[in-house]
């Protein structure tokens, strides 16, 4: 399994904002997990993402780093 680091997201952005980010972006990810502040439930502005299969993970590595540069 490869998780990876999320930053600089929204403070509006879901789950299904990040999938479908990384979706246009050809890369399948298992899990989306946006941390969120305990009191309010607003995001915090980052969170983590997993692919289950890392064969697969280190293919997409060329996409996931393609997404560096996207603002």
């Amino acid at each position: 399994m490869t998780k990876l680091f999320v930053g600089n997201l929204p403070y509006k952005a879901t789950e299904a904002d990040v999938q479908a980010f990384f979706e246009e972006a050809g890369v399948h990810v298992d899990s989306i997990n946006i941390l969120r502040d305990r009191f309010s439930g607003e995001a915090r502005g980052f969170g983590f993402v997993e692919i289950n299969d890392d064969a697969v993970a280190t293919h997409q590595r060329a996409a996931v780093a393609s997404l560096h540069c996207l603002c």
